[in-house]
């Protein structure tokens, strides 16, 4: 499932309304908008569903390892996360 590109393409929506009201100058009916409500709750549904990628999960992972002060799993994560970094640096 592509979240990424739903979730630009409901920014663009949500950009567009706004541009067509500040067009019109009714800057002031945004906030009573329900087009932009509903997508703005549908961009955050996006966002908490899209699944987390191996960076994130890793980052998350070593801030609860070290909230916890499990401080050698912390280090195994970290060098997770270097090992990461180094192979999306390598050319393709």
């Amino acid at each position: 499932e592509d979240y990424d590109g739903a979730l630009e393409e409901v920014e663009e929506a949500i950009e567009q309304i706004k541009s067509f009201f500040k067009e019109h100058g009714r800057e002031e009916l945004m906030e009573e908008s329900q087009e932009l409500k509903v997508l703005e709750e549908w961009k955050e549904e996006l966002k908490t569903k899209r699944p987390k990628g191996a960076r994130e999960w890793l980052e998350e992972q070593l801030r609860l390892a070290v909230e916890r002060e499990e401080y050698e799993k912390a280090a195994r994560l970290r060098d997770q996360l270097r090992a990461l970094d180094r192979q999306q640096r390598r050319p393709s």
